[in-house]
């Protein structure tokens, strides 16, 4: 149980690293665009990062929504894991609470035959 809450939390601190360099990398996208927009010189080089740089961006972000998701469903799945053993332990426990009584019940009834 506390592994998997220590697998979701790393993975949102994972998407939150994400998250902030996808920023990073969307202001250095945007500082190119308009230095691009203000000298003519160059552009085609400056282009060509350009397109690199968004087309990582797009990249990480697609990669980040998926790890979103998969974390969502990884967690909902071990959810439902841990419902399904509390309620197992919960028959488990009533299941040796009545062999208990059983087990008391009959030592009772061997006792009294022993003493007739």
């Amino acid at each position: 149980m506390l592994e998997a809450v220590e697998v979701v939390t790393s993975g949102i601190h994972y998407m939150m690293l994400s998250r902030e360099q996808l920023f990073e990398r969307l202001k250095v996208a945007e500082a190119m665009r308009a230095f691009i927009s203000q000298h003519p010189g160059g552009i085609d080089e400056l282009r060509a990062q350009l397109e690199k740089v968004e087309a990582e961006l797009a990249s990480a972000r697609k990669a980040a929504s998926d790890g979103a998701q998969r974390l969502c469903q990884e967690n909902l799945q071990l959810r439902r894991e841990m419902e399904e053993l509390q309620a197992s332990l919960a028959a488990q426990k009533k299941e040796s609470e009545d062999f208990r009584a059983s087990m008391a019940a009959q030592k009772e009834e061997m006792e009294a035959s022993f003493a007739a």
